[in-house]
Parts: C-alpha cells; sequence; structure tokens
C-alpha cells in the first residue's frame, strides 16, 4: 500500500488498512495523533473519508463504531512502536480474537513446559542413577582393598560387671550381656586414609545398607555434595558433624548422611521405622570402628521430626541439661526399647531426610562397648 493518503488537500502517513464489516479502513497518522478514514476507490481512485462524517453523510448506524473508536484511543494513548504492535491490536480489539490468541498461548505455554519437563526430568534422573552408580563402583573399590575383621572375641574379664541398683533395675537392659558379647567390626584404615586423609571411622547398621567409611570436614556443607574421594557428586557421603570428637566422645556424636531413594548412603535408614525391623533384637546395635577403638552402640530411640537442631546438640551445660534432651529423646522414640540412659552416657545420632517436606528420620543409640585398638 502507499505510504501517504491525501485528503481534504492534506497528507497523512498511512499507517495500517484492515477490513471491517465489508468496509475498508485505513490507519492514519497526523503528527503523533492516529486517526483513521474510510478507504474507497472511486473512479479508479483512492478516496479518503473520515469515518465520523462518513456515517453522517449515509445515516449510517454502526453500533460496532465503538470498537473502532476504542481501538483509536488505545492507540492514542499506547506507545505503539510498529505494524506488528497494531495488527494484533486489530485481531484484538476489532475482531475479538482476544481470546483466542490467549487459549493458543496457554497451549503453547504448556506444551513448551511440558516438553522442558520431560527433558529437565530425563536429565535429572539419568544425573541421579549415574551417581548412585558411581557410589557403588567407588564402594566396591573401597571393600576389595580394606580389610575389615568382623569376628573379635572378648573374654569375660573385658565385660564390666554391672552390680547394686544398676543391675536390679536394668539400667543396661535385660539383653545387655548378650550385647557385650557380641562381635565388633575392626578396620585397617590405611588404605581408606590414602583415598580420604579425612577418614574417621567405620559404621554399621544391621539389616540396611549402611556399611560405609564416614568421614568429618570442616564444615557440614561439603559432604552434602562430594563423594569419599571428594569428587562432586549429589549423592555425597556419610560425614561426622564437624563438631565431633573422636578421640574423646562427646555427649552426643552426630553422623548425616543423605536418604536416597536408591538406597545408598543412609537411604536404606527408612527400615528402621517397620516394626519388625525395630523390634528385633539383632537390629537394636550399631558396629563403629575408628582407628583409636572399636565400639558397640545400643539402640535407644527411633523416631522422625521436622527439621530442628535440638536433637543435634553436641555439648550441655551440666547435666540437668543433659538429663532434659534424653528425657525428651526417649519420649519421643516410636517403641520403647527398655532402655535407661544417664548422664554418664555418650550418644550417638544418626540424621537423614525422610522427604521432601524436611521432615528427618533420627535413630539415638547408647555407647555400651569400646576397645582401644
Amino acid at each position: 500500500m502507499a505510504s501517504l493518503c491525501l485528503y481534504n488537500g492534506k497528507v497523512y502517513n498511512k499507517i495500517y488498512n484492515f477490513k471491517y464489516n465489508n468496509n475498508d479502513f485505513t490507519i492514519c497518522k497526523e503528527d503523533s495523533k492516529y486517526i483513521y478514514f474510510k478507504h474507497d476507490i472511486v473512479n479508479d481512485k483512492d478516496v479518503y473519508t473520515p469515518y465520523d462524517r462518513w456515517l453522517k453523510v449515509f445515516e449510517i448506524n454502526d453500533e460496532n463504531k465503538d470498537k473502532i473508536d476504542n481501538f483509536i484511543d488505545y492507540l492514542n494513548n499506547k506507545n505503539i512502536k510498529n505494524e506488528k504492535q497494531i495488527k494484533s491490536l486489530v485481531d484484538k480489539i476489532i475482531y475479538g480474537k482476544k481470546r483466542k490468541v490467549r487459549i493458543l498461548n496457554k497451549y503453547f505455554i504448556l506444551l513448551l513446559i511440558s516438553i522442558s519437563s520431560l527433558i529437565f526430568g530425563g536429565v535429572t534422573l539419568f544425573n541421579w542413577y549415574t551417581e548412585g552408580q558411581d557410589v557403588h563402583h567407588l564402594m566396591n573399590n573401597v571393600l576389595k582393598n580394606t580389610k575389615i575383621e568382623e569376628n573379635i572375641a572378648f573374654t569375660a574379664t573385658e565385660i564390666p560387671e554391672v552390680t547394686g541398683e544398676a543391675a536390679e533395675n536394668h539400667k543396661y537392659g535385660e539383653d545387655y550381656w548378650n550385647y557385650m558379647k557380641t562381635t565388633m567390626i575392626s578396620v585397617d584404615f590405611d588404605e581408606l586414609k590414602r583415598i580420604n586423609p579425612e577418614t574417621k571411622g567405620w559404621i554399621y547398621v544391621n539389616n540396611t545398607n549402611v556399611n560405609y567409611p564416614f568421614v568429618q570436614g570442616g564444615d557440614n556443607e561439603f559432604y552434602l555434595t562430594h563423594s569419599y574421594d571428594k569428587s562432586y557428586n549429589v549423592a555425597g557421603w556419610l560425614f561426622a558433624d564437624y563438631k565431633s570428637n573422636f578421640d574423646n566422645f562427646l555427649k552426643n556424636t552426630v553422623i548425616y548422611g543423605h536418604g536416597r531413594v536408591d538406597q545408598v548412603m543412609f537411604g536404606s535408614l527408612e527400615k528402621v521405622l517397620d516394626e519388625s525391623w525395630y523390634t528385633n533384637k539383632e537390629n537394636q546395635i550399631i558396629k563403629l570402628s575408628t582407628p583409636e577403638k572399636n565400639t558397640l552402640w545400643q539402640i535407644v530411640s527411633i523416631y522422625t521430626i521436622p527439621s530442628e537442631s535440638y536433637y543435634l546438640t553436641h555439648t550441655f551445660e551440666n547435666d540437668e541439661s543433659y538429663q532434659k534432651f534424653i528425657d525428651t529423646m526417649l519420649s519421643r522414640s516410636i517403641y520403647d526399647f527398655g532402655i535407661k540412659v544417664t548422664t554418664k552416657d555418650r550418644l550417638l545420632t544418626l540424621s537423614t531426610c525422610l522427604d521432601y517436606n524436611g521432615n528427618r528420620i533420627v535413630i539415638q543409640a547408647k555407647l555400651i562397648k569400646e576397645q582401644k585398638r
């Protein structure tokens, strides 16, 4: 179309043409103001008639004229930059295509989101799978090259004698003597230390997949996303709280691990919530070996709880605050193990994720046997 139109001796810049109700209309611009004309061809010549005047001359009552008026008002009050924007407005205001365009955009956006989600989910699932496989491969090499003894016999003289009130009220539980004869694990840490100098021990939980070395870093962040060999892996690794002391156990020693669906790390600890697991006495002892000592820990409490810091407390101001901690811990347990815990006891806490809502699985056990190496 021509770039100019002439009306009543005045030249206007022609911006856009469209047809509405079998009439041709031309959008023109005078300085910074938009106006519109009815466009006809008479004797092979373009004839432009202001729409308001055309209506009066021919006495045509177009009830849809408001649409065009609204359209021009919109143009005059918005920063319209190009013909494409004007066309979009014609479609939306004149032809009423606003809803159709939105529906099309809505479905298109939903399609893009769905495709993107599938791609992202596929990549995430693949990465998640390969990271779990990396853990398996690494552990196979570790187990292959690490000497672990599981049958260490102890003489009766090595078992501390319990008499008086402690024996009468079963302070150590009725199965204490059987547990005291339970074999320990003793691990050769030479090769493990070569792989990772931050190795602090090895932990074994019966009838789960937990049979791993654990580490201790300078914070509680690094091993959330790094494997045993310190390579990046979102499966992370089992790690002790950086405040823990394995030369001299604090009141509460804490070990963390991700609760993964593929059951690596602490993922298999979800089993401890099953009655068949926690009522099995063979499962109620945790074995832990460090370069300095081998230990047995008797489970006294298992529970789930929203994320908090209280159960992760390591030291206490006095026996009163520690006893309050013990009482709180025992009261939370999903099962009464019948074990008494006093302020003289040392505790081990295992903490892992239960779900994506921040809930935790917590296992707490007391030290019942240790032997220096």
